[in-house]
């Protein structure tokens, strides 16, 4: 559900649904697509296909590559990993949404010389933020996680180290008492 609703989000900003589909930035939403989610957009018709296509399709492709990450990885590993990119992406944009806010409730008197209740106002712009700091957390946690790699760390044997080194050592040091 999350990877639907963060490339329906993602779709909202490069393939807009009030613009014509010709219109559409079609070149820079594969490249998107290819550098953050690893997916390759070939096989999708975006002259023809209706945006609900377009998304079935992408995510079938999505949950694919996914699913070839999950068989890769460990499904320990693989959720703390999940759950540590979602912590960390939730920690650096709740940060910014709160700066946000602050600086929203320093603008916001000035808008009583529009004629508007500063309140309502206030109150408007607060909720629109918040679903833009939701949908940048969902964004970027998919990211995070289609583009994570585990690399197997391999365990090198430890050789003693001779016996020569050790009696170097031994000459070279303070005698002890």
């Amino acid at each position: 559900e999350m990877i639907e609703d963060g490339l329906r989000d993602i779709m909202d900003e490069y393939l807009p649904a009030d613009i014509v589909s010709g219109e559409w930035n079609t070149v820079k939403f594969s490249g998107y697509l290819r550098m953050n989610f690893m997916i390759n957009p070939e096989g999708i018709d975006f002259e023809n296909d209706s945006r609900d296509e377009i998304l079935d399709k992408l995510t079938e492709k999505a949950k694919a590559i996914y699913e070839f990450k999950e068989k890769m990885i460990d499904p320990f590993i693989l959720r703390q990993i999940e759950k540590f990119e979602m912590l960390r992406v939730v920690d650096s944009e709740w940060m910014h949404h709160l700066h946000a806010m602050d600086y929203l409730r320093e603008g916001i008197q000035l808008r009583a010389y529009g004629q508007k209740d500063p309140l309502l106002e206030y109150k408007h712009e607060a909720h629109k933020m918040f679903f833009e700091m939701e949908s940048t957390v969902r964004r970027k946690t998919l990211e995070r996680l289609f583009r994570v790699q585990v690399v197997r760390e391999e365990i090198k044997e430890k050789k003693p180290l001779p016996r020569a080194n050790e009696m170097i050592h031994a000459e070279h040091s303070a005698p002890r008492r």
